[in-house]
């Protein structure tokens, strides 16, 4: 893997897409103001593309800076990616790649406030701030939701780093067992 010496970004190319493309892109931002900068979220219009791109490309780019290597602090920006990728694999791929993340920020957010990590649950919040919640075309259960986040690639050492909301704009890592994973999963899932 290496980083790129350069990212360009054509706005002009951007405004041009269709709308779901452009959900997309704002499902990225609400992940990232979630993490990291809750200001993102009073610019999710589409007159405010080039705001929103600068802000979430520059907190990517921090991220990824400071940690290199994968191994830390860069794993904050896979906020919904254990159980999204889950879902998409279990769909089949049959579902938008921004729609399973943004369903699996909503999980793992409510799965770690009702699991006890913290007392903050941004479920509400991010979902308010999406353009459009998808709802499940398919039905879902735990072990399925847990087989496929055993993939995951925050799992070292026997555990998962998962990423735990404190506020909105603010989240932090924790190392779980598996155990508790799959406890975080079913307790999630109770909101889609």
């Amino acid at each position: 893997y290496h980083d790129p010496e350069m990212v360009i970004c054509d706005l002009k190319l951007l405004r041009s897409l269709p709308e779901e493309c452009l959900n997309d892109g704002i499902t990225e931002s609400v992940r990232i103001a979630a993490i990291s900068d809750q200001s993102i979220l009073s610019h999710l219009n589409p007159l405010a593309i080039d705001y929103i791109m600068e802000r979430s490309l520059s907190i990517q780019k921090s991220l990824v800076e400071a940690d290199p290597n994968d191994n830390g602090v860069r794993n904050l920006l896979y906020f919904g990616n254990t159980v999204g990728y889950a879902l998409e694999k279990i769909s089949n791929y049959n579902m938008r790649h921004s729609q399973a993340i943004a369903l699996g920020m909503l999980c793992e957010s409510h799965g770690a406030f009702r699991l006890g990590l913290t007392d903050c649950d941004l479920s509400t919040q991010i979902s308010s701030a999406l353009p459009n919640v998808p709802n499940l075309a398919f039905s879902v259960d735990e072990d399925s939701v847990f087989k496929f986040a055993l993939l995951d690639k925050k799992i070292r050492d026997g555990a998962i780093s998962v990423i735990v909301p404190k506020s909105f704009g603010q989240c932090f890592l924790k190392k779980i067992s598996f155990s508790d994973l799959k406890k975080l999963i079913s307790l999630g899932l109770e909101i889609l």
